[in-house]
């Protein structure tokens, strides 16, 4: 069963993300935020990062970029999502490999986790 990390400041959200990709056959591990992404790569391995653009002040962007340009996390697949799509599209891309601009379909989300993990079993 793939590992999904996902990183979000609203709690709620969160939530929603965490059960709906359980319900789909993943293992996920979610977290408000991080003081070091590495700490959490390392721990639990993930197939798949879901980071929101900005998480308490952070740049969800300058942490996708990080990890895409370390080595022992370069490989791992990152969805990027945000409210504010315009910033993130005038800012470059951060390395990610999917955008979602939120609100997005719960549905369209499971498809690019899907394929991303190449995941068969769910």
């Amino acid at each position: 069963m793939p590992k999904v990390l996902i990183l979000d400041d609203d709690q709620d959200f969160l939530d929603i993300l965490k059960s709906y990709l359980q319900d789909q056959g993943f293992e996920v591990i979610a977290t408000p935020f991080t003081d070091d992404i590495f700490t959490l790569i390392k721990e639990h391995q993930p197939q798949l990062i879901i980071l929101d653009f900005l998480i308490n002040g952070l740049n969800g962007g300058e942490i996708c970029s990080v990890i895409k340009k370390n080595p022992t996390s370069a490989f791992i697949p990152v969805i990027l999502i945000s409210a504010f799509d315009r910033l993130i599209y005038s800012l470059g891309n951060y390395g990610y490999d999917i955008f979602l601009s939120k609100p997005f379909d719960l549905v369209t989300l499971f498809k690019h986790v899907k394929n991303l993990t190449s995941y068969d079993q769910v």
